[in-house]
């Protein structure tokens, strides 16, 4: 199995925890953990196994490249300059795994067909009325 550390960091973001904080649940440096999401180093299976006993997470989701990662630029935070770099890390991270299980629910399920026209937008008044016809709908 293909191991993608960048995975591992999306899934460590998630849970708002740091590579000291993992690292001190699975019984490893920050440093090995590190060398595991830059690709330099690979993991054994027994750490698999363990990393996604803490994140929740199933083997495969290490083995599954994200075709559309979110970036930085898709992202709007009221105060841009002042939030915290590890605060947009974790909201880009549960942004990517909400994606991945609505990729996965789609991919499974077939929802019904979008069926209600939008209606004009151009003023506050049609703007009403389209919301009321969207309603009753």
């Amino acid at each position: 199995m293909t191991f993608i550390g960048s995975n591992l960091r999306t899934a460590r973001f998630f849970h708002g925890l740091s590579l000291q904080e993992l690292g001190d649940r699975v019984g490893l440096s920050k440093q090995f953990l590190s060398r595991v999401e830059s690709g330099a180093d690979v993991p054994t299976a027994g750490l698999v196994a363990s990393l996604c006993d803490e994140l929740w997470v199933h083997p495969e989701f290490f083995a599954v490249p994200d075709s559309t990662p979110i970036a930085d630029e898709h992202c709007h935070f009221r105060k841009q300059l002042t939030t915290k770099a590890a605060l947009r890390q974790i909201a880009r991270a549960k942004g990517e795994f909400l994606k991945r299980m609505v990729d996965a629910l789609e991919e499974h399920l077939e929802f019904p067909r979008y069926d209600f026209d939008e209606g004009d937008v151009s003023s506050a008044k049609s703007i009403e009325h389209a919301a009321e016809r969207v309603r009753e709908h």
